[in-house]
């Protein structure tokens, strides 16, 4: 109806002026000229000031400059959570190249694919990852060789030609394929998502605490938007137990008021196993939440034991519209009433476009229809995909002129206060634990295997925790089992990420089918 249009238009006046013919590290270098002695960033055995940060990436951007670095490069960074994972990035982003996180835990043939689909130019890394690295395509340099360092100037490289649709990064996403897709990430979408961050997420804490992985995209608020205010990035390790262990001093014990990038998982584990240690706290945190569907009910119970005085941010947004495109905040209990079983969706952020379609035409509000996403932050499309590009990118209709959209295949309805309400996938793809994964991918892994005939992965909630499970056709596993269920776990892990690894396999002896034979 008229009136419905009317809502859908009002709920989309997202309209913002920002730097948008700025780039990244041009944002990052004017805050180290205005507090170039004040703490940057800081691991908790080492810190770094603006000045001695900024010296540092200056010095592997000339390094890089010199490997032929420029914009739209490829750079891959090969670097565990760390210090000199930050200096990488800032490092690439200054060299005019686009950063390519390459995780330590990912398996080699992982890595590699990555290397060679982006057409690396350069690699970062460290230690004793570099040695790794050789395999791969690519120029090698070394972040901890302050000697070879050394030798090139600290001063800021002179600006590369960049624009907003130049590449900032590339992050690779599970692919119904059987292989990981990349997606072109380009500046202006950053630039615009971390001017909302500035101005909604992180006025009034201290910094931000990074603690997940930087191939991740939701790293991107942690990382960047204290280092663009002025204020302090704390660095987590990887391994679980210590990067627990930080959440928890930050979250608890540190005393200041803290910006944190979570995952539902990561509020479930840290709310079992880190008991408040003398009732809530009176801590106003900010709490970003994305990756998965957030609960109601994980949120009523931080409330009611933990952190009381907390804002929780309920962030969706897919990797193609760069991090977070609508948010959700809960203040107080009434913001959580609200809501049903999971917290909403909710508003478009800043210079962003929230379509819901069904059937070719706008969706009757109350009706489940697909989300399409417009706006500054959409990408420029996946690397080497043109057919998967033509089905996710297109143009609609809105308001009367053709409009670039990314089509999202995930479901949504509107509430009755307007604000989105996620309601599932209309594809096989799964969320677990922040991460995206296509079953199709870890079925290919599998039917690879000598004596698999066929495959099927599932989302269980009959485990422990939701976990994959795998259902394996192999003729002649009979009397085997638990050793091919070893030898596919260890096969899984050797050419997948950790979290497409299935917990459990199951052995058929066929699929089920419809009918119709499907």
């Amino acid at each position: 109806t008229a009136a419905e249009r009317a809502s859908w238009q009002a709920w989309n006046r997202s309209g913002r002026d920002y730097p948008r013919d700025r780039s990244v590290h041009s944002l990052f270098e004017a805050q180290v000229r205005r507090t170039p002695d004040d703490i940057a960033a800081t691991d908790g055995k080492r810190e770094l000031s603006y000045a001695e940060l900024d010296a540092w990436a200056n010095r592997a951007a000339h390094a890089l400059r010199e490997q032929g670095v420029g914009p739209d490069s490829v750079v891959g960074l090969h670097v565990g959570r760390s210090l000199e994972q930050v200096v990488g990035v800032l490092a690439i982003l200054k060299a005019g190249g686009a950063y390519l996180p390459l995780e330590p835990e990912h398996p080699d043939a992982r890595l590699a694919y990555m290397c060679s689909d982006s057409g690396v130019q350069s690699i970062l890394s460290v230690g004793s990852l570099v040695e790794r690295c050789s395999a791969w395509s690519g120029q090698i340099l070394r972040l901890d060789d302050e000697a070879a360092l050394a030798s090139y100037p600290s001063s800021t490289p002179e600006a590369a030609d960049l624009t907003p649709q130049h590449l900032a990064y590339v992050i690779y996403t599970s692919g119904s394929t059987g292989q990981p897709k990349g997606v072109l990430v380009p500046h202006g979408g950053v630039v615009n998502y971390l001017d909302h961050a500035q101005s909604y997420l992180q006025p009034h804490h201290r910094g931000a605490v990074m603690g997940t992985p930087l191939s991740f995209d939701a790293t991107v608020t942690a990382l960047f938007a204290p280092l663009l205010a002025g204020k302090r990035l704390i660095v987590l390790p990887s391994e679980a137990g210590a990067l627990f262990a930080g959440l928890s001093h930050y979250l608890f014990d540190d005393g200041r008021d803290w910006l944190f990038k979570l995952t539902p998982a990561h509020l479930d584990g840290l709310y079992a196993n880190y008991p408040a240690h003398t009732g809530p706290s009176e801590r106003r945190h900010c709490l970003v939440i994305g990756g998965e569907q957030l609960t109601t009910a994980t949120v009523a119970k931080w409330q009611r034991d933990r952190l009381p005085n907390a804002e929780y941010v309920n962030e969706y947004g897919p990797t193609e519209t760069v991090v977070g495109c609508s948010i959700y905040t809960v203040r107080n209990e009434n913001d959580l009433k609200r809501c049903g079983h999971a917290v909403a969706i909710g508003r478009p952020i800043q210079n962003t476009r929230l379509q819901l379609l069904r059937e070719g035409g706008l969706s009757p509000l109350g009706a489940t229809g697909e989300l399409f996403i417009a706006g500054a932050g959409v990408a420029r499309g996946y690397l080497n995909q043109p057919e998967l590009q033509q089905r996710h990118f297109v143009e609609h209709d809105a308001g009367g002129r053709a409009t670039p959209f990314y089509r999202s295949g995930d479901l949504a309805r509107y509430g009755d206060n307007g604000q989105l309400i996620f309601v599932g996938r209309n594809d096989e793809q799964i969320k677990l634990r922040g991460y995206r994964i296509e079953p199709a991918e870890i079925e290919a892994c599998l039917c690879a295997f000598a004596g698999v005939a066929e495959a099927c992965v599932l989302l269980s909630d009959r485990l422990a925790t939701p976990a994959l499970v795998a259902y394996v056709v192999a003729p002649g596993a009979a009397g085997r089992e638990d050793a091919l269920a070893e030898q596919l776990r260890d096969w899984c892990k050797a050419g997948l990420a950790a979290p497409q690894v299935p917990a459990a396999f199951k052995f058929v002896a066929q699929l089920p089918t419809t009918a119709n034979g499907k």
